[in-house]
């Protein structure tokens, strides 16, 4: 059930995995613009809600607030090879899911979400048929035109079965970092069933709610994810499709996220102790706790943090010093609005080059190239990519050297 807003976004009433309407609130973010809408002009942009609730009944962790896909994807320009680590991670990725699942050569496996062909390639080069899905149509074009065949729309029933048609039965279907980006989690697991193989095997990556909690990653809460899986609630939501999760793997991707295998039920695989090992650990850490005392202690870490660096960054300002940000990202939109900063940067680096000469989300505040540290000579700068302090620190000695500062949100990095 949905409650239209407006023509951009819609208000769930229900959990997007089970349907039940027992949801309570947990964490409270400030609305924000859509933090990847880096804009070449300054200009107002709408702001929308990003508070999180979790299902009581099959403890899913998610936002109400849906954005329309097709304003977040269709023109999507967040490309996976650029990104600190991801080529490797999913090059490992690949070699490991191989040993994991032993199947022929020459077997079909499909990427959702698959941006530029990343996974695809390194699947490739083992020695498979590799097919991508991605709604970003101009991303998706060049992955096929580097040999990486990408169909440019949103995975659904339909587009499923076309596939299956065309292709044949999918022995592994991936998904990662997009199961929990969608809101209709029945459609995506429908045409999942359609495609995969009997014995074939639905793997999802997605961020961990228990690691977000624990970690105070709250740069990975955005308009984007929708859904903040765990153990428990991945197995919930299986079960609700006739499939089982049969293995969960710890990783430490974009601050800590769960790989799920799941396949359908009575099928090959034997189930891992992983499974019910993770469960008993988010237990015992509280994540299921009905006080919410582990949500509880997120949120004033928060906003401690907060109180902190406006502490901070007042008394600077008040000296006359100069405040820059690192990083360019949707991350740092929600650091920037969560933490109460926006308002005392005076311009961000970033080594991405689309990021650069644009304006952030919301504050419109400008973006360059990270050379013009040493030309701009800013006093201090914010890690608002805290959870890469270190190798952005290491990179720019020369800054520290010359006399300016780093600060880091949740850590003394630099300070």
């Amino acid at each position: 059930m949905q409650k239209l807003i407006g023509k951009s976004s819609y208000k769930r009433d229900t959990c997007r995995a089970c349907g039940s309407s027992n949801l309570d609130l947990v964490f409270y973010h400030e609305a924000t613009p859509l933090g990847e809408e880096y804009i070449s002009e300054k200009k107002t942009q709408e702001h929308y809600p990003v508070d999180v609730f979790i299902c009581n009944n099959c403890n899913l962790l998610q936002l109400r607030e849906v954005v329309n896909p097709e304003i977040l994807y269709k023109d999507y320009f967040y490309v996976t090879s650029l990104s600190l680590g991801l080529v490797k991670h999913f090059e490992d990725y690949a070699e490991s899911l191989l040993k994991k699942i032993p199947i022929p050569e020459n077997s079909l496996i499909v990427d959702i979400g698959s941006n530029d062909g990343v996974l695809l390639k390194a699947f490739k080069e083992k020695n498979m048929k590799i097919l991508g899905v991605d709604p970003a149509t101009e991303i998706a074009r060049k992955a096929t035109e580097q040999g990486l065949e990408t169909i440019p729309d949103f995975f659904t029933p339909k587009l499923a079965l076309e596939i299956k048609e065309k292709y044949g039965q999918a022995k592994i279907i991936t998904a990662n970092n997009v199961l929990a980006n969608v809101d209709n989690l029945k459609e995506i697991i429908e045409a999942v069933k359609i495609l995969m193989a009997p014995d074939g095997v639905f793997i999802v990556e997605a961020a961990s709610s228990l690691d977000i909690i624990q970690n105070t990653i709250i740069d990975n809460i955005y308009h984007e994810h929708l859904s903040y899986f765990s153990a428990k609630s991945f197995q919930n939501f299986f079960n609700l499709y006739d499939l089982e999760l049969i293995d969960i793997e710890r990783t430490h991707m974009k601050g800590g996220s769960l790989r799920a295998f799941a396949q359908f039920k009575q099928g090959p695989y034997k189930k891992s102790t992983s499974v019910n090992e993770l469960i008993v650990l988010e237990e015992s850490m509280g994540l299921y706790d009905k006080n919410r005392i582990l949500f509880k202690n997120f949120n004033k870490r928060v906003a401690d943090e907060r109180e902190r660096l406006i502490r901070i960054l007042s008394k600077l300002k008040s000296q006359g010093k100069t405040i820059a940000g690192f990083g360019a990202s949707v991350g740092a939109t929600v650091i920037l609005y969560n933490l109460g900063i926006g308002e005392f940067i005076d311009f961000i680096f970033d080594d991405y080059k689309p990021k650069q000469f644009l304006f952030s989300p919301g504050f419109n505040i400008p973006t360059f190239p990270s050379e013009k540290i040493y030309t701009d000579k800013p006093d201090y700068i914010v890690n608002l990519a805290w959870r890469y302090a270190e190798p952005i620190i290491k990179k720019h000695q020369k800054f520290i050297e010359n006399g300016g500062k780093f600060i880091t949100p949740f850590s003394r990095i630099g300070e």
